[in-house]
Parts: C-alpha cells; structure tokens; sequence
C-alpha cells in the first residue's frame, strides 16, 4: 500500500513510500511486528511499535 507520510517515534520520516506486511516467519524478532517500508528505491525493515502515525 501506498503511503503518503509514515513518522516514526525517532523523529525519522518516510514520504511517498510503499510499504509491504512481512510473513511473521521471516522477521528477524519474532515477538516484534515489521513492515518492509520502499522509499525511494530503498527498502527497510520496520519496527511497527515505532510508527506513530501515516497519511494515506
């Protein structure tokens, strides 16, 4: 899904990026939620506890 704005608790910023759900068994926790976050031609590994808000 595309997304407009994701901020992360870090103060980071994601802006028009595409961001994927992970299979719960590829993450590398896995008692942690991850999303996989494009922006750009880069991709990250993301933390959902840390997303404190997105515009669509």
């Amino acid at each position: 899904m595309m997304f407009k704005i994701i901020a992360m608790a870090d103060e980071t910023t994601f802006a028009n990026c595409l961001v994927e759900q992970i299979d719960d068994k590829k993450t590398p926790f896995p008692d942690n939620s991850f999303v996989r976050i494009t922006e750009k031609g880069v991709t990250y590994l993301v933390n959902t506890d840390y997303i404190i808000f997105c515009v669509i």
